[in-house]
């Protein structure tokens, strides 16, 4: 597999996301403090724990990128790196991070309906029932 070299490529969310996540920040606590990178992070691992991914077309694209790479972490980067190579099989595309960022969209574009219903389902125990589905990953 070719290695695109990128300096800071964007990553990119859908419109409908992008939307969710501003709602979430005005009407629920615990999102208003929230970084872009974080709500990526948690649509992403929606998608991986449901397995879902949903490729993200141009048109439903937000305009600018959502985040970047240099806001993310060695271990959001790590988290990212296997949940693409659990799902290509494949160890080769670790090096190829504009894939990897490719694969993390679809699961956070496949991730959104489920992160939303997670939400809304009970907003009083989200806190607690989020900690639950981060165990979920560490299995």
């Amino acid at each position: 597999m070719e290695n695109k070299i990128i300096k800071d490529p964007q990553i990119f969310i859908s419109k409908e996301a992008r939307q969710l996540f501003d709602n979430l920040r005005k009407q629920l606590e615990e999102f208003k403090q929230m970084d872009n990178k974080d709500f990526f992070m948690m649509a992403v691992m929606f998608g991986y724990l449901n397995n879902k991914k949903k490729k993200l077309e141009h048109s439903s694209k937000t305009e600018s990128g959502f985040t970047r790479e240099r806001y993310l972490s060695a271990e959001d980067n790590g988290v990212l790196k296997a949940i693409a190579i659990a799902g290509d099989k494949d160890l080769s595309i670790v090096n190829d991070i504009v894939y990897v960022y490719s694969i993390a969209e679809e699961y956070a574009n496949g991730g959104i309906p489920y992160l939303k219903e997670f939400v809304f389902d009970d907003q009083a125990s989200f806190v607690k029932n989020f900690a639950s589905e981060i165990k979920k990953l560490s299995k």
